[in-house]
């Protein structure tokens, strides 16, 4: 009966995170707005590509730490967050990508970012 009623409720707790997984998968949601953040998708000399949930606060004007995890090359060590630089949206592309100018920092693709705080966003507050 323990038994039972344990793997029950493990298949409660894996259908709601298989559940999570789709919802911010297929466009947003929590895991694709808050977890996730977004990330460089092109990093030209040209321009500058990331891909960032509009209701993440990607619009023109907005500012956005950018980073990358470093292997500390020890097994069992914590990757090491580098803050590489930080970036401005000039132009929205579509409800996931934008074009934005490199502030400072040496960009490159697949780097992570993040938008900076802004102390009048309740939105933002809300989840940090």
């Amino acid at each position: 009966m323990v038994v039972r009623r344990s793997m029950i409720a493990a298949l409660l707790i894996a259908g709601a995170l298989l559940s999570a997984y789709a919802s911010g998968s297929s466009g947003g949601g929590f895991v694709h707005g808050v977890l996730m953040r977004g990330q460089v998708v092109r990093a030209a000399p040209t321009e500058t590509i990331i891909c960032i949930w509009r209701a993440d606060g990607a619009a023109p004007g907005r500012i956005f730490i950018i980073y990358r995890y470093l292997d500390p090359g020890s097994e069992g060590a914590d990757f090491i967050r580098e803050d590489v630089g930080t970036a401005e949206v000039i132009e929205l592309v579509d409800m996931h990508f934008a074009r934005v100018r490199v502030i400072s920092g040496d960009v490159k693709k697949h780097d992570i970012v993040e938008r900076a705080a802004d102390e009048n966003d309740t939105m933002f507050r809300r989840f940090i």
